[in-house]
């Protein structure tokens, strides 16, 4: 192991490279609360894109909220355009 990274996101348990293995996609599976200071706050499941470096390290690029409609986010991929 290399490298731990925050996907922004609870149940992280899919995830897809890219075919040039530039970027790395990861799903998290449901929505969450958490404690934020004084406050709690709903994080949403979602798509965290991250960007791959030379070294094999990850960098956090942003997450794309989805929408679960209460259930889990089972499964992604990504399709060449």
């Amino acid at each position: 192991m290399i490298q731990s990274v925050d996907a922004h996101g609870l149940g992280v348990r899919t995830f897809a490279l890219d075919a040039g293995g530039r970027m790395l996609v990861a799903a998290s599976l449901i929505p969450f609360h958490t404690r934020e200071g004084g406050r709690v706050v709903a994080i949403p499941a979602g798509l965290s894109i991250f960007r791959v470096r030379g070294d094999g390290k990850l960098d956090f690029v942003r997450k794309y909220d989805v929408e679960t409609d209460g259930k889990q986010h089972f499964w992604m991929g990504i399709v060449e355009a």
